[in-house]
């Protein structure tokens, strides 16, 4: 959903957002697995791989909104040395929380912004730019890097991962219970949902989807529903043409809503996408266009990379509950 790095929705609103490349960088911060060095601490990271860290994560500088969801389930706001701009959008940094909102915000993850803000742990993702990472560790500052996040079995371990990282296990044990407990019941009532064909969509001057091996399928999935893009066969994120979406006909679209960061033509941006489905003149007919089921998610669970995978999940089942339930007022109202 991203011409575009071929990632999640939020891959390719970050990549723009950020202007940086997505370059593959699963070598940075991880170490073969085996003794830690002296005075370290070996941490087994979601995929398997090690890292060896001396840092408790004092001064945590979280490079990316999906890190930011992470770190802010766990820490508290006192050990955050700084914050992406981008979570203001992409991640679930409580607005209400006034110590959240008083963390510095940095807009780009270079070297130079970084080592301005002393931290003492920089946490980022596998996209983000290897450069920046290794002029980080020749300064001597520690960085890992997570391990992609496409499932809730990936982001669940990410979090247990992470609470090690922070020396905040038990913690981090405590939120997994709770999740489990909210994907279990997910999964033993999907209601009225069951057998609807969803799809997501998000337009950058062309069409993007996601298949299977997306946090947006794994949403798509524990809500109830049935993926239409996976059941084509897709994997990851793939460009969707107006010809696509007719021959797919999904029972209904999932876009994201619009972003803080003001309108536009494109994408998120005034909730772009959205509006082109509705006016676009060749998708008149779509099920989903004509019955008005287009649903919008907020930006940080429809592009999330973290445990909020769930949330998005419970999100969409409300959504379409409240969609299902109107329907069948008027249904009964015409009769």
């Amino acid at each position: 959903m991203r011409s575009i790095p071929p990632r999640a929705p939020r891959r390719c609103m970050l990549a723009l957002a950020l202007g940086l490349a997505a370059l593959a960088c699963s070598d940075q911060g991880s170490t073969p697995a085996g003794p830690a060095a002296s005075g370290a601490r070996d941490v087994v990271m979601a995929d398997g791989s090690h890292v060896s860290v001396r840092s408790r994560g004092l001064r945590i500088f979280a490079a990316s909104s999906s890190v930011v969801d992470f770190v802010v389930a766990l820490a508290p706001p006192e050990r955050v040395a700084a914050l992406p701009e981008q979570a203001l959008d992409y991640s679930a940094l409580p607005a209400d929380n006034a110590a959240w909102q008083r963390v510095p915000r940095f807009s780009t993850f270079v070297a130079e912004e970084v080592i301005a803000r002393s931290p003492d742990l920089v946490i980022a993702e596998p996209w983000q730019d290897k450069d920046t990472a290794a002029r980080l560790k020749s300064a001597g500052i520690e960085v890992v890097v997570l391990p992609e996040v496409r499932t809730w079995k990936d982001a669940r371990a990410t979090l247990l991962s992470v609470g090690q990282l922070l020396e905040l296990e038990d913690r981090a044990r405590e939120v997994v219970r709770d999740l489990d407990a909210r994907v279990a019941v997910l999964e033993a009532h999907p209601g009225a949902r069951v057998g609807l064909r969803a799809l997501c969509y998000s337009n950058f001057g062309s069409g993007w989807s996601a298949g299977i091996h997306t946090t947006i399928h794994e949403q798509i999935v524990l809500a109830g529903m049935s993926n239409a893009m996976a059941e084509r066969g897709a994997d990851g994120h793939v460009q969707v043409s107006f010809e696509d979406l007719i021959a797919l006909d999904p029972d209904l679209i999932l876009v994201s809503m619009p972003l803080h960061q003001g309108d536009g033509t494109q994408g998120d941006r005034g909730g772009a996408s959205q509006r082109l489905l509705e006016t676009e003149p060749s998708l008149r007919e779509l099920r989903a266009v004509k019955n008005k089921r287009i649903i919008a998610l907020p930006p940080s669970l429809f592009a999330t990379g973290s445990q909020s995978i769930v949330s998005g999940a419970e999100a969409l089942a409300a959504a379409v509950d409240a969609m299902l339930a109107r329907e069948a007022g008027s249904s009964e109202k015409r009769e």
